[in-house]
């Protein structure tokens, strides 16, 4: 009967959005490229959710025996905030920035169910996504067995005989355990995370996406999820399982045994634990895959070798992380459209605009007013100046010579030497030689973005996403009409970073 819990490990992977590769073009020219920048009805809420020291219900404590799914069961919230949209007819998740992009807000978190049974490898791939995406690991039985732990609560008798016996401990306790420690991670910075500019120096983790690991294990765990944690705005983007034969899982436990000193490594309790996670966790994987098909299920093969199991892992994990992306896009080009340059700063590097301009105070560069001196010499002084202007002429137009020259030899050292360098922004990646990379002048959101004499915008088209861990770039194309009837078509690119206040555009390419 254990087998059969991996009759179907091996069904066909498929994410909805196919990320693909774009590589802007590297000449830069009038009337071509313009290169700016630096780089369904929600559930009834449950009646018993579990903080700090409160009590649970003796008729709470789950058991393994075989759970049947509830014939009233209800997933429709589990969505929570989250809307599904396209973007350029690529399907995405659309969850709002004004709502994520502070680390200090509580709640509002975005999750991914991993689950797998006990030595399926879970731990592992979740650390190297926490490495690369900088999303957060949560595991459901670390927080259970530091509980069981910790004297001060109420429930760690209670916890500690659900681990020895390999029973299922209450919901609401691992709920409020997990809900607890997705709100602490979002008020502290990142472990071992250093600034690399002015808007990452608070070390943080941004609108983290948070791996739950371990939950949910039965029918109970997934309702009361669904009762209870969407109404405080989390939202489930998907599921990660990590599909491995039985052999191989009670070989990995007895090995993991000789050196983790966890009470539940060895064989007595992991036979019971694979006996829990087969006749009650497997069927809310297929449950979760049959009834809530906008959360993307994706079955991994973790009998491989690491290598080949991160490398599923990675592709994998792009396709959830490209929803966080596209939805900042998303809410970039509407601030654009509706001029909300407030909204529009608050999802662009800082460094990329320059400071906003009075047109009401004096100009600095008008030139002194020449002293007055009699027998007519002002209107002498006013015929010098017109010729000098004509002799300066030479130099100012010899030097944009220069840097027009600069540009079509992408020669950025020669264009630096000619530009000042506070309209010039650090360079976005790190490992790139700088003088392949154009240097990104900074300009206001108006100049940047605002499209004169505009009639209407057709929607975008031919969207590519590429994710590079905490990087990702959205190209597509973007169709404007003039009011005297002409068209603009223009492929754009915009470069993302996740930083300290979530995803932000760090760079911006625009070819016609």
């Amino acid at each position: 009967s254990i087998v059969r819990a991996y009759s179907a490990a091996f069904r066909t992977r498929l994410l909805a959005t196919t990320v693909q590769s774009y590589s802007a073009p590297k000449r830069l020219g009038f009337g071509g490229l313009v290169r700016y920048g630096s780089n369904p009805t929600p559930c009834l809420p449950r009646p018993l959710f579990v903080r700090g020291g409160a009590t649970v219900p003796s008729s709470s404590l789950s058991s393994s025996a075989v759970e049947p799914e509830p014939t009233t069961s209800d997933y429709g919230g589990i969505l929570g905030t989250l809307q599904p949209s396209t973007f350029g007819s690529l399907p995405y998740l659309y969850s709002s920035t004004k709502t994520t992009s502070t680390t200090t807000t509580k709640s509002n978190h975005k999750v991914l169910f991993i689950l797998g049974g006990p030595g399926a490898g879970k731990g592992t791939q979740c650390a190297n996504l926490v490495s690369k995406y900088r999303c957060v690991h949560l595991s459901a039985g670390d927080l259970l067995r530091a509980a069981k732990e910790d004297t001060s609560n109420v429930h760690s008798a209670l916890i500690s005989e659900c681990l020895v016996q390999g029973k299922i401990v209450p919901v609401e306790i691992s709920l409020g355990l997990l809900s607890d420690a997705m709100d602490a991670a979002v008020s502290k910075p990142a472990p071992g995370t250093v600034a690399r500019s002015e808007y990452e120096r608070e070390e943080r983790y941004g609108a983290p996406i948070f791996l739950i690991d371990g939950f949910p294990r039965n029918f109970d765990n997934l309702q009361g999820w669904c009762d209870i944690m969407p109404h405080s705005g989390t939202s489930l983007l998907g599921t990660l399982v990590f599909d491995c034969p039985v052999e191989i899982l009670q070989e990995r436990i007895l090995s993991r045994g000789e050196t983790s000193g966890r009470t539940d490594d060895n064989l007595v309790s992991a036979k019971k634990r694979f006996d829990t996670f087969v006749e009650q966790t497997c069927p809310v994987v297929e449950a979760l895959e049959r009834e809530v098909r906008e959360c993307k299920t994706v079955h991994i093969d973790g009998s491989k070798g690491l290598e080949e199991v991160w490398t599923e892992t990675q592709n994998i994990m792009d396709g959830f992380v490209t929803n966080d992306v596209l939805s900042a896009n998303s809410d970039l080009l509407t601030a654009i459209r509706s001029e909300d340059w407030e909204g529009y700063r608050a999802l662009v590097a800082p460094d990329m605009i320059s400071p906003e301009v009075d047109d009401t105070a004096p100009s600095t560069t008008t030139p002194p007013t020449p002293k007055v001196t009699p027998n007519g010499l002002e209107e002498v002084w006013a015929e010098t100046q017109n010729i000098m202007d004509g002799f300066v002429t030479n130099d100012v137009l010899s030097a944009n010579s220069d840097l027009l020259t600069a540009i079509r030899n992408e020669d950025w050292e020669g264009y630096r030497a000619l530009v000042a360098p506070d309209m010039i922004s650090p360079e976005v990646d790190d490992t790139a030689p700088s003088t392949t990379t154009p240097p990104t002048p900074k300009v206001t959101p108006q100049s940047m973005e605002v499209i004169p004499n505009l009639q209407r915008e057709d929607p975008v088209s031919n969207a590519v996403v590429e994710i590079m861990g905490t990087t990702a770039t959205v190209s597509y194309d973007r169709t404007f009409v003039l009011e005297d009837g002409s068209d603009l078509h223009f492929r754009e690119m915009r470069t993302w970073r996740h930083v300290n206040n979530g995803w932000i555009m760090v760079h911006f390419t625009r070819k016609q």
